[in-house]
C-alpha cells in the first residue's frame, strides 16, 4: 500500500508535520468525528519508534504491539522515520494513525544524525491527549520507556570501547528519556540493572521487568512442515550434503551476535557442522552457508538442528525463545537477557568462551547423531520459564500506561 495517497490536514499537528501520512480518515473509517476521537483518552495511543520495518528482534516486537493494539480496535498513532505498510493486513491498517517525521537531513550522510534529530523532534507529533508508548528515546518523557535495546553504555563496557561524540549524544538522549519516563519496562533484569546504575537507584520503583513476548501463533511446532524442502535449500547453497549438522545464526550484527566466537569454536569442532547464516551481510568462511536475509525465519529454525546466540551484549535475544517455541535447541551465551529464564532441553548456556561454546553445543551434536535428529517434540514451552503470551504483555503495557486494556 501507498502510504503517500491519502491526503488529510492534521489540524492537530505542529506546521513542520504537514508531510504526515494517515491511512484513513476518522470520520470515514468510524462515523465519528476525527476531533471527537483524537480528544478521547481512551481512543488510542501514540508509539515512538524509529522505524516499523523487518530487521531485527526490536522491530519485530514494536510490529507485533502495533498489531495487537490496532487488532483490538485501538487507534495507534505511529511516529517513525520509516514504515512498511506490507506488514500489516488491511483490517490493522485501518486502525494505525500513521505520522511519518519529515527529514530535515534527508542526505545527510551520517544516520546518527537523523536518528538524534528525530528523537528530539517526535514529541512535537503525538497527540497530546493520548498516552506514550515510546520504544525509541523520547526525551520529554513518555507515559512507558519500553527498552528493547538496553543502553549504550551498556554496549560500549561490552566491548570496552570510549564513547565517541555520537555515544555521548545517545547516551545523553537516554538519560533524559529514562529520567523523565513515568514508567519503564525493562526487557530483562540485566538491562533493569544497567538503568539503575545509568540513572541511580532511585528510580527502581519506576523499573518493571517485562519479558519480551513472541507470535505462538507463527513460531510454533508448525514450523517444521517445510524441514525436509529447506534442509535441501542449505545442502544446495552450501554444495554439501542435507545430513549435515546445520547450526542457524540468524543475525544483523555479526561482531555483537558473536560470529568471532561462534568461527573460533568451530575450528575444532566435527566437520560436518556448517553454520547457516541468515543474515544480509554474508560470513567468509569455509563453514559458512550464507542464505542471505529471509522473512520466514520460523521455518529455517524449524529446519535448524540448533540455533545459536552468542551476543556480547543482548537486552533479551529472541532467537532463543522462538528457536525454542519451532522445537529446535537454541545455544544462549550467558551475556544474553534470555538466558536469564531459558533451560534445558531447549536452551544450552555457555559463558562466551569457544570451550564453553563447544561444550554446549557437542551436547546437542551427540544427541543429533544418535537418535537422528534431537527436536523439542511435546510441550517446548515447558523450557520457557517466563509467560511468551503477546496478549497478556500487551495487557500490561496498557496498565503501566494507565490505559484501559481493550478486549484481548
Amino acid at each position: 500500500m501507498n502510504v503517500e495517497n491519502t491526503e488529510f490536514s492534521h489540524a492537530d499537528l505542529p506546521r513542520s508535520a504537514a508531510r504526515g501520512r494517515l491511512f484513513e480518515k476518522y470520520s470515514e473509517l468510524r462515523g465519528t468525528p476525527r476531533e471527537a476521537l483524537y480528544a478521547d483518552p481512551g481512543a488510542g495511543i501514540n508509539l515512538v519508534y524509529h522505524k516499523i520495518v523487518l530487521a531485527g528482534g526490536a522491530e519485530r516486537g514494536t510490529i507485533d504491539i502495533i498489531t495487537e493494539l490496532a487488532r483490538r480496535g485501538m487507534i495507534v498513532r505511529v511516529i517513525t522515520r520509516k514504515f512498511d505498510a506490507s506488514l500489516f493486513p488491511p483490517e490493522i491498517r485501518r486502525n494505525i494513525d500513521l505520522v511519518i517525521v519529515p527529514a530535515r537531513f534527508p542526505f545527510c550522510f551520517f544516520r546518527k544524525i537523523m536518528v538524534h534529530d528525530f528523537e528530539y523532534r517526535a514529541p512535537d507529533f503525538c497527540n497530546p491527549n493520548w498516552k506514550v508508548l515510546s520504544t525509541a528515546r523520547f526525551p520529554r518523557g513518555a507515559d512507558l520507556e519500553d527498552v528493547g535495546s538496553g543502553t549504550r553504555l551498556g554496549h560500549l563496557a561490552s566491548r570496552g570501547k570510549k564513547p565517541s561524540f555520537f555515544d555521548k549524544l545517545q547516551i545523553r538522549r537516554e538519560r533524559e528519556a529514562f529520567q523523565n519516563a513515568r514508567k519503564i519496562a525493562a526487557r530483562s533484569r540485566h538491562v533493569a540493572d544497567d538503568i539503575a546504575a545509568f540513572i541511580g537507584e532511585s528510580a527502581r520503583d519506576r523499573i518493571e521487568i517485562l519479558f519480551p513476548s513472541t507470535d505462538t501463533t507463527r513460531f510454533n511446532l508448525g514450523a517444521r512442515a517445510e524441514r525436509a524442502a529447506l534442509r535441501a535449500e542449505f545442502a544446495r547453497i552450501g554444495n554439501v550434503p542435507d545430513d549435515k549438522f546445520f547450526l542457524l545464526f540468524p543475525s544483523n550484527d555479526h561482531r555483537r551476535k558473536g560470529a568471532p566466537l561462534i568461527l573460533k569454536a568451530l575450528e575444532t569442532l566435527p566437520d560436518d557442522i556448517r553454520l547457516v547464516v541468515a543474515s544480509r551481510i554474508p560470513i567468509d568462511h569455509p563453514r559458512a552457508i550464507n542464505i542471505g536475509f529471509r522473512s520466514d525465519v520460523e521455518k529455517l529454525y524449524g529446519a535448524a538442528d540448533a540455533s545459536v546466540l552468542a551476543s556480547e551484549y543482548e537486552p533479551f535475544g529472541r532467537v532463543g525463545t522462538e528457536s525454542i517455541l519451532c522445537g529446535t535447541p537454541a545455544l544462549v551465551s550467558d551475556c544474553c537477557g534470555c538466558a536469564e529464564v531459558l533451560r534445558e532441553p531447549g536452551a544450552y548456556i555457555f559463558e562466551r568462551t569457544p570451550e564453553s561454546l563447544r561444550a554446549a553445543l557437542m551436547k546437542v551434536y551427540n544427541r543429533v547423531r544418535e537418535q537422528g535428529e534431537f527436536l523439542l517434540s511435546e510441550a517446548p514451552e515447558t523450557s520457557l520459564a517466563f509467560p511468551v503470551s503477546l496478549a497478556g504483555r500487551v495487557d500490561r503495557l496498557l496498565e503501566l500506561m494507565g490505559v484501559p486494556a481493550a478486549k484481548s
